[in-house]
């Protein structure tokens, strides 16, 4: 497990693995140069793997780096696979020595080297232009026609005046004489006879003659 101050190995293809310490080894601690490559020349160090395997790894091929890791320019996991055929090997009496090669590491960065200041300026300057302009005026009259009509007229044009009509619903009384009905009166004479008794009185005078002496 890695632990707080361990050194860090890191190949190519970011595997990674931690420095085991001690007299096996191969170069003491302080022939590490972290800034640069490994000092020792025939030395090996021993680097256990997040796998747990324990491998040898040449000294002289480890880079050190700015964050306190050496930079390893080959595969672990191929070195772990040789050096693990190599002690296979060592029970039929051969030797497998794994050849490596250095590579270059080449890293970019942006470096600001100078920087450009732009100001962008707004001229004015006047120009005449001459152009035909249509100008259009409307003259509205209005006639008064009051004209009773059948139905609504349309638009119209004569020569450049445009008729339009305007309309008004009105109220139209009008008073008629109408015969509503007719009275037949029939004058008919008729006789009756009703027989009733009357009194009817009439005066008789009668005239006597009488002598002087007599009275």
């Amino acid at each position: 497990m890695q632990q707080a101050g361990d050194r860090i190995v890191v190949d190519s293809a970011g595997l990674r693995g931690v420095i085991e310490p001690g007299p096996e080894a191969g170069v003491a601690d302080d022939k590490l140069d972290l800034s640069g490559a490994a000092s020792s020349k025939t030395g090996q160090l021993w680097v256990r793997l997040e796998s747990g395997q324990r491998i040898q790894v040449p000294s002289e091929l480890l880079v050190g780096q700015e964050n306190n890791q050496l930079y390893f320019p080959a595969s672990l996991a191929a070195l772990e696979n040789q050096q693990i055929s190599g002690d296979q090997s060592t029970r039929d009496g051969s030797i497998i020595i794994p050849a490596i090669a250095e590579t270059v590491q080449v890293e970019k960065h942006t470096v600001e080297t100078g920087k450009v200041i732009i100001t962008k300026r707004v001229h004015e300057r006047e120009e005449t232009v001459d152009l035909a302009l249509l100008h259009e005026e409307v003259e509205v009259n209005h006639v008064a026609v009051n004209r009773v009509v059948d139905e609504p007229p349309s638009i119209r044009y004569e020569a450049d005046t445009m008729i339009v009509p305007v309309l008004e619903e009105v109220l139209v009384v009008e008073k008629r004489l109408m015969l509503k009905e007719e009275i037949y009166i029939t004058k008919r004479r008729t006789e009756v006879h009703s027989p009733e008794t009357v009194t009817l009185r009439h005066e008789d005078i009668q005239v006597e003659r009488t002598s002087a002496g007599s009275v």
